[in-house]
């Protein structure tokens, strides 16, 4: 059995809703994770990071030669020089003794090329800024003494060579013009080949004692753990209030039933019970001349309508000016309930024009959906503990039925029923007679 509701869509003003029913959690989520964030800050180091700058030249016979300007720079590979161990121990040594060994410089050194340059950045951070600069400084010109040495080291075999050859023509005592042309090139070339060295690339921007730490701050730990928290706590919000199994507020109640849910606060909400019986009143009588005939549907702990409600929603209805009965639990036979009872109402009902039904626990499933069938509304009468579980099944047993529908929240302050007495006898409450009623009384009185 269907319980005739439309199918259920979420809507982003719905999941706002129920993070904002949830407030206390987003609350607590956001401020956990921003203590937990500040006291992770005082824990983290403190971290300086320097960078030096270098640009990296052509090694070349002649470096002031076009073909040295056009020469290309593989700048990946000198990038992976920079970085190996034997730069790393070659600054090491130059920074002196009770410096950091070489891996241990490698580990807090970081090597960048900006794209389409012959430049290269390196960086290094260390807990002390002045640290962090030197190790920077240090590595860029081990980096240059490297290269350099590197250059010496094949241009020397060049230079020997060249060295035999002009030992060889100089011992000519009489060269011919193209062997003092010869001594000349050889000279030229091995002057040359000492310059290689010389020119392996030069420092563009020294490494300077940072100001500021680059490790996160507090304030980044503070955004951290708000965003964090809020994004936990929505989360926990929107879990929570999936897995809650309660009513809680009117809005879940109202959702729950598919129709605005009423609050009354407590059983002297005289304001409240106004509103319900309005709502009462807007539904259409079963039966045209008779009275209308409603009843309370507990979903409350002990499946009992509380009484407050009952005798508080009566007496609204008389200040109203309706003649009303009420039928206590005692009153409500359930094997009458099979037989269609409240159907084809007594005579006595004629004069009436409300009937109300305290139903109780023992009304349920197939005798409540029967009695719903003979009712011009059924007051759903909820608590915030409810079981959102219990309400469905009120739901699926009145599903069918077409009863008006008026779900209700009552306060904390309503007792659930439990300890009510089994009154028996139909509580008759007619209209408070009016000025005109009360003089017609006296003047029906013998004098």
């Amino acid at each position: 059995m269907t319980d005739g509701r439309p199918a259920a869509t979420v809507r982003l003003r719905d999941l706002a809703g129920q993070v904002a029913r949830r407030w206390m959690l987003v609350v607590s989520s956001i401020a956990l994770a921003t203590g937990a964030c500040l006291g992770a800050s005082t824990f983290v180091q403190k971290e300086y990071t320097a960078v030096a700058s270098l640009a990296v030249s052509p090694l070349t016979t002649n470096p002031f030669s076009s073909a040295a300007v056009n020469q290309q720079i593989n700048i990946v590979t000198e990038r992976a020089i920079l970085e190996s161990s034997e730069v790393a121990r070659m600054a090491s040594k130059k920074l002196g003794p009770g410096t950091a060994a070489p891996h241990l410089l490698l580990n807090q050194v970081d090597v960048a090329a900006p794209s389409g340059s012959q430049v290269l950045e390196v960086s290094v951070t260390a807990p002390d800024p002045q640290e962090a600069a030197d190790y920077a400084n240090a590595m860029a010109a081990a980096y240059l003494q490297f290269r350099a040495e590197g250059a010496a080291a094949v241009a020397s075999g060049y230079v020997k060579a060249f060295d035999r050859e002009i030992g060889q023509l100089t011992a000519i005592k009489n060269p011919t013009p193209g062997q003092a042309q010869q001594l000349s090139d050889a000279v030229q070339q091995r002057q040359n080949f000492i310059l290689v060295a010389d020119s392996p690339g030069r420092i563009i921007g020294v490494a300077h004692a940072p100001s500021d730490p680059s490790s996160l701050g507090q304030r980044t730990f503070l955004i951290a753990g708000l965003a964090g928290g809020l994004l936990l706590g929505i989360v926990a919000a929107l879990l929570r209030e999936r897995l809650d199994t309660r009513v809680r507020t009117s809005r879940r109640l109202s959702e729950a039933c598919a129709v605005p849910a009423l609050k009354v606060a407590e059983e002297g909400d005289a304001e409240g019970m106004r509103w319900v019986l309005r709502q009462l009143r807007a539904a259409p009588a079963e039966s045209p001349g008779g009275p209308m005939i409603v009843s309370t549907m507990p979903v409350t702990g002990k499946g009992r309508s509380p009484r407050g409600f009952v005798n508080g929603l009566a007496e609204v209805a008389r200040t109203a000016g309706l003649a009303i009965l009420v039928l206590r639990p005692a009153d409500i036979d359930p094997a009458k309930v099979d037989q269609g009872w409240p159907g084809g109402m007594p005579d006595t009902w004629a004069h009436l024009d409300l009937v109300i039904l305290e139903s109780d626990h023992r009304l349920k499933g197939a005798r409540r959906a029967r009695l719903a069938d003979h009712l011009d509304a059924a007051v759903v009468l909820a608590t915030a503990k409810s079981s959102l579980k219990d309400l469905r099944h009120l739901h699926s047993d009145l599903g069918e039925s077409k009863a008006r529908r008026v779900p209700v929240l009552l306060g904390k302050r309503f007792n659930d029923g439990g300890t009510q007495d089994r009154e028996t006898g139909s509580l008759i409450t007619l209209p408070t007679p009016t000025t005109a009623d009360e003089e017609a009384a006296e003047r029906k009185e013998p004098a």
